[in-house]
């Protein structure tokens, strides 16, 4: 695996034609992002239940199912006829659990956010005030435009990056949002139900929004900020044949990724078949645990991999929202810091956008070109051999049978057996497959599935088990009882597997 360093002079980077120069005021950036920007940009908000799902909290009707608030930004065309403002945004997303319009709450969230204790009351006002670039329901403008589709961090609204899904917008991206809930409170769970609910939610606002635009070929990016890049890359990972990048903005990825699901089997490193991009804030604090950020983006190996590291950024000033409600809007912050976050936005916002145009080849220049002395960008290149995916082994197991997947199995084998027992399939798959044979009177096709199963996972007890009926329904006895005897070894629990041995031999004598 190839590995390149950069640091190089910040006058480099002014080189680069579309980086303007810093705003002097904290206000500018919120329009100053989308400057000469070749689209307008449209807002609508998709206000639904995913009936799939029950949510804890009932809104005003009594509705059970998981109510959805689906932020997006897109290339508009017409004249802006509501211009929104963050105030507007603010009010929209006071609704979110009951997608019910209530005046009182929303003046009451608005209230909470300009009489926080921190908080510069004048400024906050002229924050809320601000117009953006940005109008609301406008029409979408025609065309194939590749999605992003953003996770907010933990427990996070869909507002929580206005300022980069705008600014995505403007460059021809549709950008998709919802708020980081778990599955059954307002607050997002840090653990593993947490992330398979805001997946799910990102996986369902995909499927509104592609009723939206309908695109000829689906191209779907994933960023996730905070706790949502755990979300955002396996997201990525479950739904590989669309996606097109992936991007981790100062995310869990970075810091304990590995330690939170080391009994999962989606964070591991060796699943990254995408481009990954991982900006991180060199600033954290002083109780944060001492790791290696590094550790999981070393580890990738199938996928190019870029991890830019900003000196000045704190980590919740990856959000817009919380750039300014933590710091930009402080009573107390002075000019220095102001305009440290400013322009560390400001990079990595466009450092996000050129990876992303290079990989959904709206442009050339890679990222490798991005040169600065305020930041360092650490890259390594995909590996040179490609290796199969879970969906070009399933393909070859379901459509050309057992004999084809186990030789593409023994190719990945060849180059890496950790990823190929990994990555191709799980032990439970493959038993529902061999059954599938089974069903369809393929006794033989199901025995080779279970072998190749086997020879990935030794020790399951289940899948010799199943084996040993494969064998029973053949009337190969001998092969049934040895399979069943192997299952009985490895769980001896198993009633079934001592009942099928008697029955057998009942059936011999």
């Amino acid at each position: 695996m190839k590995l390149i360093k950069t640091r190089v002079s910040y006058l480099l980077l002014l080189c680069c034609m579309w980086l303007t120069p810093l705003p002097a005021q904290d206000l500018d950036i919120l329009t100053s992002l989308q400057k000469n920007a070749p689209y307008k940009v449209g807002f609508r908000l998709l206000e639904t239940y995913d009936s799939t799902r029950v949510y804890q909290i009932k809104n005003a009707t009594g509705n059970p199912f998981r109510p959805m608030q689906i932020a997006v930004w897109y290339p508009a065309e017409g004249k802006i006829k509501t211009q929104l403002t963050v105030e507007k945004y603010l009010r929209m997303g006071a609704r979110v659990e009951t997608l019910a319009k209530d005046a009182k709450n929303e003046t009451a969230k608005l209230s909470e956010f300009v009489n926080s204790s921190h908080i510069d009351v004048t400024k906050a006002k002229r924050f809320l005030d601000h117009k953006l670039a940005v109008g609301l329901d406008m029409k979408i403008k025609p065309g194939d435009f590749p999605m992003v589709l953003y996770a907010p961090g933990s427990s996070a609204h869909w507002y929580d990056n206005f300022l980069l899904c705008q600014l995505l917008a403007s460059q021809g991206y549709i950008v998709a949002s919802a708020a980081s809930r778990s599955l059954r409170s307002p607050g997002m769970s840090l653990n593993w139900e947490g992330v398979e609910s805001q997946v799910r939610d990102m996986e369902y606002m995909l499927s509104k929004v592609l009723t939206l635009t309908k695109p000829k070929a689906l191209k779907v990016n994933v960023i996730g900020r905070s706790w949502g890049a755990i979300s955002a890359l396996v997201f990525a990972i479950r739904n590989e044949g669309i996606v097109q990048s992936i991007a981790s903005l100062d995310g869990t990825l970075s810091y304990n990724a590995q330690a939170l699901f080391k009994d999962s089997p989606y964070p591991n490193a060796d699943f990254v078949r995408k481009p990954l991009f991982l900006a991180v804030g060199k600033k954290r604090s002083a109780r944060a645990t001492p790791i290696n950020r590094k550790d999981y983006f070393e580890n990738v190996k199938y996928a190019d991999a870029y991890q830019a590291e900003y000196d000045e950024m704190r980590h919740v000033a990856f959000g817009s929202y919380f750039l300014y409600y933590h710091y930009l809007l402080h009573k107390g912050i002075d000019t220095k810091t102001s305009n440290d976050l400013l322009e560390g936005y400001q990079l990595y916002t466009k450092h996000l956008l050129t990876y992303l145009n290079y990989y959904n080849q709206k442009e050339t220049t890679n990222i490798e070109a991005i040169k600065g002395e305020k930041y360092q960008i650490t890259i390594q290149k995909q590996s040179s051999v490609p290796l199969p995916n879970y969906q070009d082994f399933s393909y070859q197991l379901e459509v050309n049978g057992p004999r084809a997947a186990r030789q593409l199995y023994k190719q990945a084998k060849a180059i890496d057996s950790t990823y190929a027992k990994k990555e191709l399939f799980n032990a439970y798959y493959m038993n529902a497959q061999a059954y599938r044979y089974l069903s369809r009177g393929d006794k033989q096709g199901a025995i080779e599935t279970l072998k190749l199963a086997l020879d990935a996972f030794p020790k399951k007890a289940n899948l010799y088990d199943s084996l040993g009926e494969m064998y029973y329904q053949q009337q190969s006895y001998k092969s049934s009882i040895k399979a069943y005897r192997k299952s009985l070894k490895l769980n001896p629990k198993n009633k079934n597997a001592e009942k099928m041995i008697t029955k057998i031999l009942q059936i011999k004598d």
